[in-house]
């Protein structure tokens, strides 16, 4: 997605004309397909990908049609196989509901924002009068670009963006307000893991970040992760592994003062404690001081480098999407956080 932003914001800034495409609903395809973007030009060219490439040849001959012809905007559904989707990687198929939009009457921060890999909400009229409209695109702590024509609209779509900003969280929904349906559309970057201290569990870290599809960064100095820091920026996970005296406290300093969402230590309740005296003679208050995650990780048993650093990036999941670390069975509605409507 931040790649193919990139390229629709050179595009624009060259002259041409845009549409982008998005899947924003969709019932299966089990397997790694979220917050995807295709976008093509009038020039005929295009970056991006939808649902593992099993739906890219009908879209962009929708996206290309919308370049000069078609609506605004166009929702188009699609549905695949089991045998297509699991040869395309995926592992299962399903249904999807697709939408195409031009990309004249979205604000051009939208492109700049998501090519850094900052958050950042899409709200898009998708019909009654806020379909004739431009777009709304909202940002953590400033206040909203464009208008969706209504003022009640736009104060409905802020109040959910800040919601969904403030959550950290991937997500949807179609609001519905006097003036027509609005598709609130919050992008949010993959965590950006931050660890400080070297050794097997730092290795393991990485390891299971580029698993999951995380970027991660390891420092050694107080210098090296506040520049780390400053690279994860919102999307910041920070564990702490080392046990230097200064380093480890200070560390954890910096991520209390940075964007991070996430501020982690390893280290036994003794070595949680050292810290946590020398952070109040930092100035680091309780309330701040509950924000660290110390010791690290969730109680699942394990000794090895390997299974300490699965137990940790499972904290750091289950922080950033808000949910309680529970067995499904014993949980009830959706796995997934999806579209809803309300």
């Amino acid at each position: 997605m931040y790649d193919t932003a990139q390229t629709v914001r050179d595009w624009l800034a060259a002259g041409q004309r845009v549409a982008f495409a998005r899947v924003i609903n969709r019932v299966g395809f089990s397997g790694d397909t979220e917050q995807e973007l295709l976008a093509c030009n009038d020039q005929g060219e295009a970056s991006g990908d939808l649902l593992a490439g099993t739906v890219v040849d009908d879209t962009l001959a929708a996206l290309r049609q919308a370049v000069t012809e078609a609506p605004r905007v166009a929702v188009l559904s699609a549905h695949v196989n089991d045998d297509r989707a699991v040869g395309a990687g995926l592992s299962c198929g399903g249904s999807a509901q697709v939408m195409v939009q031009r990309a004249d009457g979205v604000p051009p921060e939208l492109w700049a924002t998501l090519a850094r890999q900052r958050a950042v909400v899409l709200a898009t009229g998708m019909d009654g009068r806020v379909a004739d409209s431009g777009s709304m695109v909202v940002l953590a702590g400033q206040p909203a670009l464009g208008s969706l024509g209504d003022p009640d609209a736009d104060r409905a779509v802020q109040e959910l963006a800040d919601k969904f900003l403030a959550g950290g969280l991937a997500s949807s929904e179609v609001l519905r307000t006097d003036a027509g349906a609005v598709l609130v559309e919050a992008f949010i970057p993959e965590p950006r893991v931050v660890v400080v201290g070297g050794g097997a569990v730092a290795e393991a870290i990485a390891a299971q970040a580029a698993l999951l599809g995380w970027t991660s960064r390891v420092a050694t100095d107080l210098a090296e992760t506040e520049t780390a820091l400053e690279w994860a920026g919102q999307a910041g996970a920070l564990v702490v592994l080392s046990h230097d005296v200064q380093l480890g406290p200070d560390a954890l300093f910096a991520g209390l003062r940075s964007d991070a969402f996430f501020v982690g230590a390893l280290g036994s309740r003794k070595t949680q404690a050292n810290r946590a005296t020398r952070l109040a003679r930092m100035g680091v208050d309780e309330a701040e001081m509950a924000r660290i995650h110390g010791p690290v990780g969730l109680d699942l048993g394990g000794r090895s480098p390997a299974q300490i650093a699965l137990a940790i990036c499972a904290e750091v999941l289950s922080v950033r999407t808000g949910r309680e670390a529970a067995q499904l069975r014993a949980t009830e509605g959706s796995i997934r956080n999806r579209s809803t409507v309300r």
